[in-house]
C-alpha cells in the first residue's frame, strides 16, 4: 500500500501569494509479487504540487515536479 507524507523543502515553506500554493509529498511504496513476496522494497519519490486559483476562485493544477 503506498504512502503518502509531507515533506520538508523550499517550496513547502514559499510564500507564493493568495492565489497560488506548492506542496511537497513524499510517496513510499513496496513492489509485492503475486505470491505475496517482497521484490523491491522502501521505493520512494519526493513530488511537489503547485497550485494557482482561478478568477471564479477554483484550485487547479499549474505543474508538478518529481526528484
Amino acid at each position: 500500500m503506498p504512502t503518502v507524507t509531507p515533506a520538508q523543502s523550499d517550496a513547502a515553506a514559499g510564500d507564493y501569494g493568495a492565489d497560488r500554493a506548492a506542496f511537497t509529498f513524499t510517496v513510499s511504496w513496496t513492489w509485492l509479487g503475486r505470491d505475496g513476496e517482497v521484490i523491491d522494497n522502501d521505493e520512494s519519490e519526493t513530488m511537489t504540487i503547485y497550485l494557482e486559483r482561478d478568477k471564479a476562485g477554483q484550485w487547479a493544477v499549474a505543474g508538478h515536479t518529481v526528484m
